[in-house]
């Protein structure tokens, strides 16, 4: 999940990968693979026959690599922006609500999440699932697990969690498609988070997040709920600033009371107690910067996408749907 938005407009190239593997050494004949078949093995009594001829058919994708150095995250809030507010995703994601009203109303009662938020979650995700990615989630983690050494402890698990999850469903690892970073379905869980917080929500007997709506709308309630959701708390709101002492904040200070953000010049828009606590978020806005106060449940957002940018487009997309809908 957790890690990134699918850039769908590079799909072409997963497409045309195959191509480039011609001459490259299948994962099943590398040792560190190897190593991974016998611990899956012995700890999860896999196979090592079957595990050998699954990665004797997994390469390096390349253009994995390649966009696992460019998220959309490191571009700025008002490219960002653009991206996921607009009028075609609120119309699709009021169309999207509307379609599953009775599965959103009985997750925020039982969640306490707002339906608008696992919406908006879902739109920036995978457009409501029109796109829940095409790079083949076996080829992605495998790439990652053993070819990015940065983050290799944390694919290797995830590619276990990936190869026990299929199990569990009964699915080809070969034939599951997802985000170049492994993430899959209509919320865009990591394989850990699908067998830790996959909800069968429907109550068919399975959680089915890759093509059942209804399971995604209970699972990423159960997960934000997990996380510590507050219901009826804020999330963030404008903030206002006086002088210059919130420069010394830089752009993204972790939460204090409010009472402190005042000794700074940074005030709240909104009647607030004193006490509360809130970061102080700069940012880049068309032509002048933007200042907010993000709170509790603005950082349980975070939790789905450590992006401050992500959990910002999941807040207003929210706030437009909201709108719209009582429209």
């Amino acid at each position: 999940m957790l890690l990134r938005h699918l850039i769908f407009a590079f799909v072409f190239l997963y497409v045309l990968s195959t191509a480039s593997w011609a001459g490259q050494q299948p994962f099943s004949q590398r040792p560190d693979v190897q190593q991974f078949i016998q611990m899956m093995v012995v700890k999860h009594h896999f196979s090592e026959s079957k595990l050998d001829n699954l990665f004797s058919r997994v390469y390096t994708n390349q253009q994995v690599l390649d966009l696992m150095e460019k998220p959309l995250e490191h571009k700025p809030w008002y490219f960002y922006r653009k991206l996921f507010i607009t009028d075609k995703h609120v119309q699709e994601g009021v169309r999207f609500w509307r379609k599953n009203a009775r599965a959103l109303h009985d997750a925020e009662r039982i969640y306490g999440v707002p339906a608008s938020i696992i919406v908006a979650i879902i739109g920036v995700e995978t457009s409501y699932g029109d796109n829940r990615g095409n790079v083949r989630t076996l080829d992605a983690l495998s790439t990652l697990a053993f070819d990015y050494p940065q983050r290799a402890k944390f694919f290797r698990g995830e590619l276990e969690q990936f190869l026990l999850l299929t199990r569990e469903l009964a699915k080809n690892p070969m034939n599951l498609y997802g985000s170049y970073a492994g993430a899959l379905g209509y919320p865009q869980f990591m394989p850990s988070s699908y067998r830790k917080y996959g909800v069968d929500f429907n109550k068919n007997n399975h959680a089915d997040l890759l093509d059942d709506p209804v399971d995604a709308i209970g699972s990423v309630a159960n997960y934000l709920k997990m996380k510590g959701w507050q219901p009826h708390q804020p999330i963030t709101e404008r903030a206002r600033v006086v002088g210059t002492g919130y420069q010394a904040l830089g752009r993204n200070a972790p939460p204090r009371s409010l009472k402190l953000l005042t000794k700074d010049g940074v005030y709240a828009t909104k009647p607030h107690p004193s006490s509360m606590r809130a970061g102080f978020l700069t940012l880049d806005g068309e032509s002048v910067p933007e200042y907010w106060l993000v709170f509790h449940n603005f950082y349980v957002i975070k939790a789905y996408n450590s992006s401050s940018l992500y959990a910002m487009s999941v807040y207003q997309l929210s706030q437009l749907l909201e709108k719209k809908r009582r429209h």
